[in-house]
């Protein structure tokens, strides 16, 4: 029951494995006042309900969903994974509906912003390579994932009828004993007549650091993150430490955001690229230090590197 919103979300579903083994499965969801989120990409849930317990910062933007959804999925015996989904949501908007926090002034939680609401079918098709982030050769790690979502379709009844197009994919490795580097690449494009909710927003948390939350909107983007991790000495032994414990990182994110009148006109997802070009993107620089516990962050603009650093204190953080 939320008490905040007086409602009772529910979801009932079910979920079939019709060949035995664990590698083909179908399934089913009807849901009434699911509160949802797209911004889950960006920093965990263990760390955002920490961060708003005690700070009163939530980093994610919420909205309601009423409908249902069927899904089937393949999964190889270790590297491939594809799927596909056919979703038909009502989209609302929803109003903050707690402001509690131990420490935090009730002023610094954000208004979930206002969605385009109303009725959307879509057809989901991903794929991903190395979906376990498997180690593909000593030391080194590679994964790649994309969704297509697909909205624009004839035989659907929407209300938006668009496109939306999302590639990621993430890079480890152990150069050195003691020294780690991670590399994530994150691209997006939005065609046609584009809701509110799907669009593309970089800044803050998980994306550029140095820079205001959700800075920049688009129907296009670019995002590039680059991440160095070492090892700290001991005082005790001389030893190098554990990876469970104290390490020193600096990190470069980078990215893009255009609004693309082309993407609105024609359902090609590269044309919005043709304005992207690396002098048009922002980039911050960093350092930080911690544990995979705890984590603190100083970021830089670079067009601004003579202002305060904007400061992150990370509870269980992804990788970024």
């Amino acid at each position: 029951h939320s008490f905040g919103r007086k409602a009772w979300p529910y979801s009932i579903g079910v979920d079939l494995m019709p060949f035995g083994g664990h590698r083909f499965m179908i399934g089913g969801e009807y849901h009434q006042n699911s509160l949802t989120t797209d911004d889950y990409w960006r920093t965990g849930l263990l760390e955002n309900s920490l961060t708003s317990l005690f700070a009163g910062y939530d980093y994610m933007d919420y909205y309601l969903v009423d409908g249902a959804g069927i899904y089937t999925m393949f999964r190889g015996e270790r590297l491939f994974e594809v799927g596909a989904a056919f979703v038909s949501d009502d989209y609302s908007s929803i109003d903050v509906q707690s402001r509690y926090s131990f420490f935090g002034n009730k002023s610094t939680y954000r208004p979930n912003p206002e969605v385009s609401e109303g009725n959307i079918q879509s057809l989901y098709l991903s794929g991903s390579f190395n979906p376990k982030e498997l180690l593909l050769a000593p030391r080194v790690m590679f994964k790649a994932e994309g969704m297509v979502e697909l909205a624009d379709l004839d035989g659907m009844d929407n209300e938006y009828g668009y496109n939306r197009y999302l590639f990621e994919s993430r890079f480890s490795s152990n150069l050195a004993e003691n020294t780690v580097f991670e590399w994530r690449l994150r691209s997006g494009s939005l065609t046609g007549d584009m809701p509110l909710q799907r669009m593309f927003e970089l800044g803050g948390i998980g994306t550029l650091r140095g820079r205001d939350f959700k800075a920049y909107t688009g129907n296009t983007m670019v995002l590039n993150n680059f991440q160095f991790y070492f090892g700290s000495p001991s005082y005790t032994d001389g030893d190098w430490i554990d990876w469970d414990d104290l390490r020193v990182m600096f990190f470069l994110d980078s990215g893009w955001t255009d609004m693309s009148q082309k993407l609105r006109d024609q359902n090609n997802p590269f044309e919005g690229y043709g304005e992207f070009s690396l002098t048009n993107m922002k980039h911050d620089i960093g350092v930080g230090i911690g544990s995979s516990v705890l984590r603190l962050e100083l970021a830089w603009p670079t067009d601004r590197l003579d202002e305060t650093p904007a400061l992150w204190f990370r509870f269980n953080p992804l990788m970024l």
